[in-house]
């Protein structure tokens, strides 16, 4: 089943993000048995150290530093933000879909800034087999076919672009009316990865240096 051969994105993306019914579109979506995580993994194989170089703007703040996401031993995944000095500005752990703040500066320690970095790591790090119903199917973006995978999970709305033809990847979450958050991410070149919130003024940048204890590039 194909379900928008002739859409154009933009309305695609109304249609999925403004269903009357928050099941409705992903009811109409192929369903299948099981999600193809090696498509629909943002950060790739989960066991990857990686390293990213940061910016966040929030308001009026501006913050760079790096991000290093590590996996554990015992599974837990550590996303750590330090500063160009290499102080450790936060330290959140995940695992089983929580996070743990291990430590946190006193200015970021502020509940709005910590839920929402913890939200859109999970984004970025979520177990895909933890999802229940979801839906895959095609469609064509700038001319070139992507492939989307569509669920629903912690009240949010999930819908999923992959186009390995031009190098791309994006995500757009949505929880209530407004709360809109899209990943985007380049492939071409390492990985880079933009998060844009349509509620608040917030704007995440990363690019990622090391993987491994290697280069970025592939």
């Amino acid at each position: 089943m194909r379900l928008f051969p002739t859409l154009c994105l933009p309305l695609l993306i109304n249609l999925l993000f403004h269903s009357c019914s928050p099941s409705a579109r992903l009811d109409q979506v192929e369903q299948a048995e099981c999600i193809p995580a090696a498509k629909f993994r943002p950060l790739g194989d989960s066991s990857e150290t990686l390293l990213f170089k940061s910016h966040i703007a929030f308001f009026r703040e501006h913050y760079s530093g790096l991000f290093l996401i590590k996996t554990m031993p015992d599974s837990s995944t550590h996303v750590v933000f330090l500063s160009e000095l290499g102080l450790n500005l936060l330290d959140l752990r995940y695992k089983d879909d929580q996070f743990e703040v291990v430590s946190v500066q006193e200015f970021l320690n502020k509940p709005s800034i910590l839920r929402t970095l913890e939200n859109d790591f999970r984004t970025l790090l979520l177990d895909l087999s933890a999802v229940g119903s979801f839906g895959l199917d095609e469609t064509i973006e700038d001319g070139l076919p992507a492939e989307l995978l569509i669920f629903r999970y912690r009240k949010k709305k999930y819908v999923y672009f992959n186009s390995e033809v031009k190098g791309t990847y994006r995500i757009l979450t949505k929880k209530g009316i407004f709360k809109i958050v899209k990943f985007n991410m380049v492939r071409t070149n390492g990985l880079e990865i933009e998060i844009v919130h349509k509620h608040v003024q917030l704007h995440i940048t990363l690019q990622l240096v090391n993987q491994l204890g290697g280069h970025a590039d592939r």
